[in-house]
Order: C-alpha cells, then sequence, then structure tokens
C-alpha cells in the first residue's frame, strides 16, 4: 500500500531555463518588496512588463516577459538583492491580525512566521532592509518551499484530495477554499487542525498532510499519521521540468529540519524548537497557516485541477497537476498570475485571478476564528461593515506601484484604523495614531519593558501611482491558450533583449 502522486507539471518548461539561468524558482505571493543588498530604497521584486501593459494582456510576449521577471531576475541580479519579503504574507497578515483582536506582539510574531514557509527562518528589516534584531523565528527548514526532499513545496502548491479518482474534485474552488472540508481540502484543512490546538502534539502535523483515516473517514484529521502496518509509507510525488524529477517522502511527522551530521528534528519537537510559551508556539503555528491560506488561493488557477487520491495496494493513486490538463500549471501563467497581485489596479484583472482581494478576505475570516478559539477577539471585528472596510482599505494600499510608497501607504492604512504597522515599516506619528499600545513600527517590547522604536511618520505616497489609463480586459475574458513555439521564440527574443542592456 502506498500513496502516489505523480506527474506534477507545476512549472513547466520555463523551469528548466531557470536552472540552468541558476535563479530560483518562485512560488505563491511571491515576493513583492525587494532590498538592495548593499542597504538602500525598497524596489519591487518583480513588476509588471510593459509587454504585458495594459493590465489583462496574456500575449505570448507578456507571458515570456512575466516569467522572466519573476525567474530570471531581470529587474536586478539575485547578487543585488539582499532582504525581501511578500507585503501579503508579512505586512497583510500582520494588519488583519490585529484588527482581529491579536496584540501587536502576537500579530508582529503571526506575521513573522507567515513568512518561515518561504525562507525557513525570517527577521523584518527596516526600510533599508536592515535586520532589526527582533521577531527573527525559529528555522524551521521542513516547512521551506525549496526543501523538496522534506515535502516543504506542498505547503505552497497545496495538493486536494478526490477519494480515489484520478479527476478533479467536484465543486472545488479554491479562489475560495473551504477551510474545513477534509474530504476535498485535505491538506487546508490538515494545518488548520495542528493551527487551531494552539500547541502540544495532537493533532500531529504529518508528512503531505496524511493521517490514519479518522472517524469521518478522511485522511487529513485522523489521531496519528499515516503508516502502514504500523510502518511508514510512501508517498511519491513526481515533478516534470525538462526531464523527470521525482521523490519520495515517508509518511509521519513531518520534519523540522535534517541537519548535516545532526539528529532529524521532528513535527512533535515544533513546541520546542519554537519556545518563548505557549502565546508565541500559537502565534508561530498561525503565522504558518496563514501562509498556507493564502498560498492555496494563489495558486488555485492550477490546483484546482489538481487531485490527491489513494492510498491503493497497487499503487494506481494519483495526484496530478499537469500542464496537460491545464496551461495554468505551467510557469508562464504562474508568473503573471504572481505579477498580477501587488501593484496593479485589481480591477483591471479578470475575476478569476483576483487572488489578493480573496486572499485578504479568507485570511480576515481565519484571524477572526482564530482570535475568537484565544478569547482576544475586538469587539466588532466580526461585523461585515469592519470588514470590508479594512479589506477595501488594503486592496487600495496594495494597488500603489512604487514599493516603498505601497510599504508605507499599507502603514498608514494600520495607523488609520488604530494599529501598528509591521515591524521595520513607517511607525505612525506621535499624534496619537497607532493606538493606545503603539511602541514603534515593530511594536516590540525588551526584556526591560521598554519598547523599540520604529522610524518617523511618512506620508501616505499617493494613490494608484503606474496606472496606464487605457482599456483592459474585462473580468470574464477568457485567458488565450498559447503554444509552446510561440512561447519559446518570444522566450529567446527578450533574453537576448535583455543581454544587449
Amino acid at each position: 500500500m502506498k500513496w502516489f502522486h505523480a506527474s506534477s507539471r507545476i512549472t513547466g518548461a520555463a523551469a528548466g531555463l531557470a536552472l540552468l539561468l541558476h535563479a530560483p524558482t518562485v512560488f505563491a505571493f511571491v515576493e513583492d518588496v525587494c532590498f538592495p543588498s548593499g542597504g538602500g530604497t525598497p524596489f519591487n521584486c518583480a513588476p509588471l512588463p510593459q509587454a504585458c501593459q495594459p493590465l489583462g494582456t496574456t500575449s505570448a510576449a507578456c507571458l515570456a516577459a512575466a516569467s522572466l521577471e519573476l525567474v530570471g531576475d531581470q529587474t536586478v541580479g539575485a547578487s543585488q538583492i539582499g532582504a525581501k519579503r511578500s507585503m501579503i504574507h508579512a505586512d497583510s497578515v500582520n494588519l488583519l491580525a490585529q484588527a482581529a483582536g491579536f496584540s501587536v506582539d502576537d500579530a508582529n510574531w503571526i506575521s513573522a512566521y507567515g513568512e518561515v514557509p518561504d525562507y525557513g527562518q525570517f527577521e523584518p528589516t527596516d526600510m533599508q532592509g536592515q535586520p532589526l534584531g527582533t521577531y527573527q523565528t525559529a528555522d524551521l527548514e521542513g516547512f521551506k518551499r525549496t526543501s523538496f526532499a522534506l515535502g516543504g513545496p506542498l505547503f505552497h502548491y497545496i495538493p486536494l484530495y478526490n477519494g480515489g479518482s484520478a479527476t478533479a474534485p467536484a465543486g472545488v474552488d479554491g479562489l475560495h477554499p473551504s477551510t474545513q472540508d477534509a474530504s476535498t481540502e485535505y491538506f487546508l484543512t490538515h494545518v488548520r487542525s495542528w493551527a487551531m490546538a494552539g500547541g502540544g502534539t495532537s493533532p500531529p502535523i504529518c508528512t503531505a498532510g496524511l493521517t490514519v483515516e479518522s472517524a469521518n473517514g478522511d485522511y487529513a484529521t485522523g489521531s496519528t499519521c499515516f503508516t502502514q502496518g504500523g510502518q511508514p509509507a510512501l508517498i511519491d510525488w513526481t515533478w516534470d521540468f525538462p526531464g523527470t524529477n521525482s521523490y519520495t517522502f515517508n509518511s509521519g511527522l513531518q520534519v523540522l529540519d535534517e541537519p548535516d551530521g545532526g539528529a532529524v528534528v521532528l513535527s512533535t519537537d515544533f513546541d520546542t524548537v519554537v519556545g518563548n510559551g505557549a502565546a508565541r508556539v500559537a502565534d508561530a503555528r498561525l503565522g504558518i497557516y496563514a501562509h498556507v491560506l493564502a498560498d492555496r488561493i494563489s495558486h488555485h488557477a492550477c490546483t484546482d485541477t489538481s487531485s490527491m487520491a489513494g492510498p491503493t495496494d497497487g499503487g494506481s493513486s494519483t495526484w496530478s497537476e499537469s500542464e496537460t490538463a491545464s496551461p495554468y500549471c505551467a510557469q508562464t501563467y504562474h508568473s503573471l498570475f504572481h505579477v498580477w497581485e501587488t501593484g496593479v489596479d485589481f480591477t483591471g484583472i479578470p475575476s478569476a485571478d483576483r487572488t489578493t482581494e480573496a486572499a485578504l478576505d479568507a485570511m480576515y475570516d481565519e484571524m477572526v476564528a482564530f482570535a475568537t478559539a484565544r478569547q482576544t477577539l475586538r469587539p466588532g471585528a466580526g461585523d461585515a461593515a469592519t470588514k470590508s472596510a479594512l479589506v477595501s482599505a488594503m486592496l487600495t494600499a496594495l494597488e500603489v506601484s512604487a514599493a516603498d510608497a505601497r510599504v508605507t501607504a499599507m502603514a498608514q492604512v494600520a495607523c488609520d484604523n488604530g494599529y501598528q504597522p509591521f515591524p521595520g515599516a513607517p511607525a505612525c506619528s506621535s499624534s496619537g495614531e497607532g493606538g493606545a499600545d503603539a511602541a514603534g513600527s515593530d511594536g516590540s517590547t525588551g526584556s526591560d519593558g521598554s519598547t523599540s522604536s520604529g522610524g518617523g511618520a511618512q506620508d501616505n505616497g499617493g494613490g494608484k501611482s503606474g496606472s496606464c489609463g487605457c482599456s483592459l480586459l474585462t473580468a470574464t475574458s477568457s485567458l488565450p491558450m498559447v503554444s509552446f513555439a510561440a512561447w519559446l521564440a518570444a522566450l529567446v527574443a527578450l533574453r537576448r533583449r535583455a543581454r544587449r542592456r
């Protein structure tokens, strides 16, 4: 008996090219704020390419340009990038947590751990990209997006379960996923249950999210991780670049770290590795779950067509995310969809691809649910009008095209609503903005009870800068298919153009 994950063509041909160019493959809600390696003003990691304007363009040239923007590091060489972060996983999660009722300190830890699945370890920086020296997370390599051997990518490309069929689950809507439907959204439900527990070893966090069959018949919420006759079962995953790369995991407890020459650290040690008390552990779990939820939405165009099935004795069960089944699993559309997630006018994006709006909406609801469970819910936080107003203001801030102005705009939304900005972002002014517990932009408290201060107040930085003012595709416009030949030709042309610069 085993689980078998097959033909996961998530990145397609461009991923192979990325490897040849020694550039990193990117994942969901990719970093949008980058800092120069020597310090300096933040810039956009992946701005909307000229070939993709007006917004909504999906030509072969646009798709190739978007891929180069994210995978080829064409804006600036990878060696020139110092710190970076995603404003969805960091700044947005921080603000939503405070809005739900979490303290500034809790929100800072939740959002710091919200970046752990991308980096393994994360520490906020100031506006010059310099480490703050506070809110540095524990090192949790097993969750990292590039920890292929440990199953880290599954925390980004969220697998679905479809009960043994080789087809996608019926009725799945990844733009608005059901966070508690273990029959289909098994991985999302698995991580949520672990996060909601707050601490302890039950329920467990398992490799690929697989548990023994529960009383409800799902493989996400069982009491222990999946085994075969008391022994680990094989989980096979094939990821197709140009060429095939196969990974085999053992079912069981998620590995947190596998240091060279050291003992493997398993998820039963999560609370100890994070340390610093029950609240810190609960914050860390919630941050990781918030990341998984956002990534499920970000990659929904691909993963809605995927399926996870099994186990079967014959090894015939499959999880398939195939470029054949959906072009949206290819690096081309994958990159374009990420470019559409920050720094653009979201109204110009087809409604099915407005992942930023959907993610903020879902994460707000979940922050309210977790704040309720921890008995820290802010009065009125569950009101629809309150949610709508805040999410709308956040979306407007995330539309600002310049990276530094976008960070400042989001910080201003926090201050306007009586909250604190993400650590290292411009602080609220001294006029009383930011609430009674304001303690600088990082809101951190030292061991002696003192507070650390962020930078001075700054203006909003303007509205939706960079709007092209030209006609856009409507929300009902369909995305055209692009042949590999056309895409490759455009890619080569763009690459030659880049070399001439």
